[in-house]
C-alpha cells in the first residue's frame, strides 16, 4: 500500500452509502385510518419496494407499517414514523436507541462490557424492538418488544 495515490486512499476508506432507508409508521387498525396512512406514506415518500403491514400480537389495534424509501432525499418524518433497521435472519426490526438499550441492559445483567455482549436474536424473532414512553404521565422511555404478525403486503402504487 506504499504507492497509493490520494484518490486510492479515499476509495479504500469510503464505504458506499446505502440508497434506501427502512422506515416504520404506526397506525390504527381501523380500515379507513390504515388506508389513509398508507396513502399518505406513498404521497410523502419515494417508496422503493413493497409496503408491509403488521399488527401487534399484544395489541391487535396497533398497526405497524414498514417500507423502504430513497435515502438520497431529506424527509420530514411525521410524529408516528421512525427509522428502523432489520436483522434479516430473524426478521427482527429495531431502532438504534432500542438496540443500544438492549445491549446495555443485557451486558449489565450478565456483568459484561457492552462491547462484548452478544444479542441472541432468536429471542426477538418476528418482533419490533423500540423505545416507548413508560406511561402518559411522564417522558421516561422503556424498552418495548412488540411481537409482529404480518397482515398484508401492498404495492406502493396509490390505489
Amino acid at each position: 500500500m506504499e504507492n497509493q495515490t490520494e484518490n486510492d486512499t479515499a476509495t479504500i476508506n469510503t464505504r458506499p452509502r446505502k440508497n434506501v432507508m427502512l422506515l416504520c409508521t404506526f397506525s390504527n387498525a381501523k380500515k379507513f385510518v390504515l388506508a389513509r396512512t398508507i396513502s399518505n406514506i406513498v404521497k410523502s415518500f419515494n417508496v422503493k419496494s413493497e409496503i408491509f403491514v403488521f399488527k401487534s400480537k399484544q395489541d391487535p389495534e396497533k398497526i405497524i407499517i414498514t417500507y423502504n424509501v430513497d435515502n438520497s432525499k431529506d424527509y420530514d418524518f411525521p410524529k408516528s414514523t421512525l427509522q428502523i433497521h432489520r436483522n434479516k435472519s430473524t426478521n427482527t426490526l429495531y431502532s438504534l436507541n432500542a438496540l443500544n438499550k438492549l445491549i446495555a441492559e443485557g451486558a449489565q445483567a450478565e456483568g459484561k462490557d457492552p462491547k462484548e455482549f452478544k444479542i441472541d436474536w432468536s429471542n426477538y424473532k418476528n418482533s419490533l424492538i423500540i423505545m416507548q414512553k413508560e406511561n402518559r404521565d411522564n417522558n421516561n422511555k422503556v424498552l418495548a418488544v412488540i411481537e409482529l404478525e404480518l397482515m398484508e403486503v401492498k404495492s406502493p402504487l396509490v390505489e
